[in-house]
Protein backbone atom coordinates (compact mmCIF):
# COMPACT_ATOMS: atom_id res chain seq x y z
CA UNK A 1 0.00 0.00 0.00
CA UNK A 2 1.69 3.53 -1.07
CA UNK A 3 1.42 5.75 1.58
CA UNK A 4 0.78 9.36 1.10
CA UNK A 5 3.18 11.87 3.22
CA UNK A 6 1.74 15.12 4.27
CA UNK A 7 3.66 18.13 3.32
CA UNK A 8 5.18 20.69 6.13
CA UNK A 9 2.47 23.07 5.05
CA UNK A 10 -0.28 20.64 5.68
CA UNK A 11 0.90 20.17 9.64
CA UNK A 12 1.17 23.43 10.03
CA UNK A 13 -2.11 23.81 8.99
CA UNK A 14 -3.58 21.74 11.31
CA UNK A 15 -1.23 22.67 14.06
CA UNK A 16 -2.77 26.40 13.46
CA UNK A 17 -6.35 25.14 13.99
CA UNK A 18 -5.72 23.23 16.90
CA UNK A 19 -4.47 26.28 18.58
CA UNK A 20 -6.82 28.58 17.14
CA UNK A 21 -10.03 25.81 18.65
CA UNK A 22 -7.91 26.07 21.94
CA UNK A 23 -7.98 29.58 22.17
CA UNK A 24 -11.71 29.89 21.32
CA UNK A 25 -12.23 27.46 23.70
CA UNK A 26 -10.43 29.60 25.77
CA UNK A 27 -12.61 32.08 25.49
CA UNK A 28 -15.83 30.33 26.14
CA UNK A 29 -15.00 29.24 29.07
CA UNK A 30 -13.28 32.78 30.32
CA UNK A 31 -16.36 34.20 29.39
CA UNK A 32 -18.86 31.79 31.05
CA UNK A 33 -16.39 32.03 34.16
CA UNK A 34 -16.49 35.67 34.19
CA UNK A 35 -19.94 35.90 33.70
CA UNK A 36 -20.44 33.38 36.72
CA UNK A 37 -18.69 35.38 38.93
CA UNK A 38 -20.68 38.62 38.03
CA UNK A 39 -23.61 36.59 39.08
CA UNK A 40 -22.20 35.84 42.17
CA UNK A 41 -20.65 39.28 42.47
CA UNK A 42 -24.55 40.86 42.08
CA UNK A 43 -25.94 38.18 44.56
CA UNK A 44 -23.75 38.91 46.91
CA UNK A 45 -23.86 42.79 46.45
CA UNK A 46 -27.90 42.32 46.40
CA UNK A 47 -27.66 40.61 49.64
CA UNK A 48 -25.41 43.10 51.19
CA UNK A 49 -28.00 45.77 50.67
CA UNK A 50 -30.96 44.10 51.47
CA UNK A 51 -28.83 43.55 55.08
CA UNK A 52 -28.17 47.18 55.51
CA UNK A 53 -31.42 48.17 54.65
CA UNK A 54 -32.85 46.01 56.80
CA UNK A 55 -30.09 47.18 59.36
CA UNK A 56 -31.18 50.88 58.88
CA UNK A 57 -35.03 50.04 59.43
CA UNK A 58 -34.45 48.42 62.68
CA UNK A 59 -32.08 51.41 63.86
CA UNK A 60 -34.87 54.24 62.24
CA UNK A 61 -37.37 52.10 64.73
CA UNK A 62 -35.52 51.98 67.66
CA UNK A 63 -34.65 55.82 67.31
CA UNK A 64 -38.36 56.63 66.72
CA UNK A 65 -38.68 56.11 70.79
CA UNK A 66 -36.02 58.44 71.77
CA UNK A 67 -36.75 61.11 73.82
CA UNK A 68 -34.83 63.85 71.57
CA UNK A 69 -37.43 65.59 69.03
CA UNK A 70 -33.78 65.41 66.68
CA UNK A 71 -33.28 61.84 67.32
CA UNK A 72 -36.77 61.08 66.35
CA UNK A 73 -36.60 63.74 63.10
CA UNK A 74 -33.45 61.75 62.03
CA UNK A 75 -35.25 58.55 62.04
CA UNK A 76 -38.41 59.71 60.16
CA UNK A 77 -36.02 61.68 57.43
CA UNK A 78 -33.68 57.72 57.24
CA UNK A 79 -37.27 56.00 56.84
CA UNK A 80 -37.83 58.72 53.49
CA UNK A 81 -34.75 57.54 52.27
CA UNK A 82 -34.66 53.83 53.13
CA UNK A 83 -38.27 54.00 50.97
CA UNK A 84 -36.35 55.75 47.69
CA UNK A 85 -33.54 53.31 48.44
CA UNK A 86 -35.24 50.01 48.89
CA UNK A 87 -38.57 49.23 47.57
CA UNK A 88 -39.65 46.64 49.28
CA UNK A 89 -39.58 48.26 52.83
CA UNK A 90 -41.83 50.94 50.52
CA UNK A 91 -45.06 49.76 52.55
CA UNK A 92 -43.43 48.81 55.56
CA UNK A 93 -42.02 52.47 56.05
CA UNK A 94 -44.76 54.05 55.07
CA UNK A 95 -47.32 52.23 57.44
CA UNK A 96 -44.54 53.12 60.36
CA UNK A 97 -44.83 56.85 59.58
CA UNK A 98 -48.66 56.78 59.48
CA UNK A 99 -48.89 54.86 62.55
CA UNK A 100 -46.35 56.85 63.94
CA UNK A 101 -48.49 60.01 63.34
CA UNK A 102 -52.32 58.21 64.09
CA UNK A 103 -50.36 57.14 67.56
CA UNK A 104 -48.94 60.79 68.69
CA UNK A 105 -52.01 62.58 67.72
CA UNK A 106 -55.16 60.76 67.66
CA UNK A 107 -58.27 62.33 67.06
CA UNK A 108 -59.38 64.35 70.30
CA UNK A 109 -55.93 65.16 71.44
CA UNK A 110 -53.54 68.32 71.56
CA UNK A 111 -55.34 71.39 69.84
CA UNK A 112 -58.60 69.00 69.01
CA UNK A 113 -59.52 68.32 72.68
CA UNK A 114 -60.13 72.24 73.30
CA UNK A 115 -59.08 74.25 70.47
CA UNK A 116 -60.28 78.15 69.71
CA UNK A 117 -62.31 78.83 67.09
CA UNK A 118 -60.38 80.64 64.28
CA UNK A 119 -61.03 84.12 63.43
CA UNK A 120 -61.96 83.62 59.74
CA UNK A 121 -64.11 81.17 61.11
CA UNK A 122 -65.77 83.13 64.24
CA UNK A 123 -66.68 85.78 61.74
CA UNK A 124 -67.69 84.22 58.36
CA UNK A 125 -64.69 86.05 56.30
CA UNK A 126 -65.47 84.78 52.93
CA UNK A 127 -62.06 85.55 51.66
CA UNK A 128 -59.15 85.00 54.41
CA UNK A 129 -55.68 85.84 53.87
CA UNK A 130 -53.76 83.30 52.84
CA UNK A 131 -50.57 84.88 53.40
CA UNK A 132 -51.55 85.61 57.33
CA UNK A 133 -48.71 83.13 58.85
CA UNK A 134 -52.11 82.06 61.33
CA UNK A 135 -54.03 81.16 58.75
CA UNK A 136 -51.36 78.89 57.69
CA UNK A 137 -51.82 76.47 60.78
CA UNK A 138 -50.71 76.36 63.94
CA UNK A 139 -47.32 75.56 64.44
CA UNK A 140 -47.22 71.65 66.05
CA UNK A 141 -44.57 68.82 66.88
CA UNK A 142 -41.89 68.92 64.37
CA UNK A 143 -41.62 65.16 64.07
CA UNK A 144 -45.49 65.34 63.50
CA UNK A 145 -45.17 67.84 60.98
CA UNK A 146 -41.67 65.87 59.56
CA UNK A 147 -43.70 62.87 59.38
CA UNK A 148 -46.34 64.22 57.36
CA UNK A 149 -44.57 66.07 54.56
CA UNK A 150 -42.30 62.67 54.19
CA UNK A 151 -46.01 61.20 53.21
CA UNK A 152 -46.63 64.05 51.20
CA UNK A 153 -43.51 63.93 49.14
CA UNK A 154 -43.76 59.92 48.70
CA UNK A 155 -42.29 58.60 45.21
CA UNK A 156 -45.25 58.13 42.38
CA UNK A 157 -44.16 53.93 42.95
CA UNK A 158 -45.73 54.19 46.35
CA UNK A 159 -49.04 55.85 45.29
CA UNK A 160 -50.67 52.00 45.64
CA UNK A 161 -49.80 52.05 48.61
CA UNK A 162 -52.43 52.38 51.47
CA UNK A 163 -51.83 55.54 53.64
CA UNK A 164 -53.93 55.58 56.40
CA UNK A 165 -54.34 59.15 58.70
CA UNK A 166 -57.68 58.50 60.14
CA UNK A 167 -58.61 59.17 63.55
CA UNK A 168 -56.44 61.49 64.11
CA UNK A 169 -55.63 65.28 65.37
CA UNK A 170 -54.41 67.05 61.88
CA UNK A 171 -56.16 70.65 62.90
CA UNK A 172 -54.82 73.75 62.21
CA UNK A 173 -51.78 72.25 60.63
CA UNK A 174 -50.19 73.30 56.87
CA UNK A 175 -49.80 70.21 54.73
CA UNK A 176 -48.44 69.94 51.30
CA UNK A 177 -47.52 68.06 48.52
CA UNK A 178 -49.47 64.72 47.03
CA UNK A 179 -51.95 62.94 49.74
CA UNK A 180 -53.95 61.56 46.70
CA UNK A 181 -55.80 58.17 48.13
CA UNK A 182 -55.09 58.52 51.82
CA UNK A 183 -57.59 57.78 53.95
CA UNK A 184 -58.55 60.63 56.38
CA UNK A 185 -61.65 58.57 57.57
CA UNK A 186 -62.80 61.02 60.86
CA UNK A 187 -59.79 62.60 61.08
CA UNK A 188 -60.09 66.32 62.66
CA UNK A 189 -58.98 68.71 59.99
CA UNK A 190 -60.34 71.92 61.75
CA UNK A 191 -58.94 74.91 60.00
CA UNK A 192 -56.09 72.92 58.62
CA UNK A 193 -54.41 74.35 54.98
CA UNK A 194 -54.56 72.49 52.26
CA UNK A 195 -54.47 74.69 49.57
CA UNK A 196 -52.86 73.72 46.34
CA UNK A 197 -52.71 70.27 47.12
CA UNK A 198 -52.96 67.30 44.90
CA UNK A 199 -56.20 65.28 47.19
CA UNK A 200 -57.57 63.27 44.36
CA UNK A 201 -59.73 60.31 45.56
CA UNK A 202 -58.83 61.03 49.07
CA UNK A 203 -61.12 59.66 51.55
CA UNK A 204 -62.34 62.42 53.92
CA UNK A 205 -65.44 60.17 54.81
CA UNK A 206 -66.75 61.73 58.37
CA UNK A 207 -63.83 64.08 58.84
CA UNK A 208 -64.25 67.72 60.20
CA UNK A 209 -62.64 70.01 57.66
CA UNK A 210 -64.42 72.89 59.34
CA UNK A 211 -63.04 76.18 58.27
CA UNK A 212 -60.74 74.35 56.49
CA UNK A 213 -58.56 75.50 53.29
CA UNK A 214 -58.93 73.76 50.60
CA UNK A 215 -58.41 76.73 47.74
CA UNK A 216 -56.62 75.60 44.28
CA UNK A 217 -56.42 72.34 45.38
CA UNK A 218 -57.70 69.19 43.02
CA UNK A 219 -60.16 67.00 45.22
CA UNK A 220 -61.35 65.16 41.98
CA UNK A 221 -62.49 61.69 42.57
CA UNK A 222 -62.54 62.35 46.50
CA UNK A 223 -65.01 60.85 48.92
CA UNK A 224 -66.59 63.76 51.20
CA UNK A 225 -69.52 61.84 52.54
CA UNK A 226 -70.50 62.43 55.70
CA UNK A 227 -68.07 65.38 55.76
CA UNK A 228 -68.10 68.77 57.68
CA UNK A 229 -67.24 71.28 55.17
CA UNK A 230 -68.80 74.30 57.51
CA UNK A 231 -67.38 77.29 56.79
CA UNK A 232 -64.15 75.73 54.74
CA UNK A 233 -62.43 77.64 51.66
CA UNK A 234 -62.87 75.88 48.52
CA UNK A 235 -62.68 78.16 45.84
CA UNK A 236 -60.65 77.77 42.66
CA UNK A 237 -60.73 73.70 44.00
CA UNK A 238 -61.66 70.79 41.32
CA UNK A 239 -64.33 69.05 42.87
CA UNK A 240 -65.25 66.46 39.85
CA UNK A 241 -67.03 63.51 40.91
CA UNK A 242 -66.66 63.90 44.64
CA UNK A 243 -68.77 61.95 46.83
CA UNK A 244 -70.69 64.49 49.03
CA UNK A 245 -73.68 62.11 50.69
CA UNK A 246 -74.42 63.28 53.85
CA UNK A 247 -72.01 65.96 53.78
CA UNK A 248 -72.54 69.68 55.84
CA UNK A 249 -71.69 72.22 53.29
CA UNK A 250 -73.19 75.18 55.50
CA UNK A 251 -71.32 78.71 55.76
Amino acid sequence: MKHTVKSPVFWQAVVGLATAVAAITAVVISSRTLAANSEQFAAQRQQQQQQQASERFARAIDQLSSDKLETRLGAIYSLEQLAFDSPRHQPTVIEVITAYVRTHVPAGSGVCANRPVHDDVRKGNDEPNLADPAVQGTPVADDIDAAVDVLGRRAESNEDIYVDLSDTCLAEMSLYGDLSSVAFYSTDLTGTYLVQMDLTHAIFQGADLTGAYLSDSNLDGANLSLADLDHSYLDGASLREVFLDGSDLMR
